[in-house]
């Protein structure tokens, strides 16, 4: 999961700002991806959900997948991961999957959905732009775990 761009976001004294800045992510070796997919797969055990996107193949390849989990608080759902393949991005995968995620959060009852973003300039604009918006009040245990990333919410 390489990623490169020109600006990273900083959410400081409730102000999120986009900051001119070349940044390079490397592709996720092989332990970030086991150590990543264990975390996973412990909040499916732990009652979340994963969903996945797969195209139009006989095969049915998976190009994009979201995990949530449940009741990170209570009324608030988590998307603790979202993924597009980059040969996928940029045709409304993501969008897709983050449409299925608000139908099963607003099927429970949920009243919001809560994501830590990272602060890149692809990650930040998707989720301003579908509606979610940095939030003062970040849970602390994701703030410790993730804090440079932007954390925000989407009502419900």
């Amino acid at each position: 999961m390489a990623e490169h761009g020109h600006a990273v976001y900083r959410w400081v004294d409730d102000e999120l700002t986009r900051i001119l800045k070349q940044h390079e992510r490397p592709p996720w070796d092989q332990w970030t991806w086991t150590g990543s997919i264990a975390g996973w797969s412990a909040i499916v055990r732990g009652g979340g959900t994963a969903l996945a996107a797969v195209d139009g193949s006989p095969s049915a390849a998976v190009i994009g997948f979201a995990v949530v989990r449940f009741d990170l608080t209570p009324g608030m759902d988590q998307l603790a991961a979202l993924f597009v393949d980059a040969a996928h991005r940029r045709l409304a995968v993501a969008t897709g999957l983050v449409d299925e995620v608000v139908a099963v959060a607003r099927r429970r009852g949920t009243r919001g959905l809560y994501v830590s973003a990272v602060p890149s300039d692809s990650a930040v604009p998707f989720y301003l732009g579908y509606g979610f918006a940095p939030t003062s009040e970040p849970d602390p245990a994701l703030l410790a775990l993730e804090p440079e990333d932007i954390h925000m919410t989407l009502a419900l």
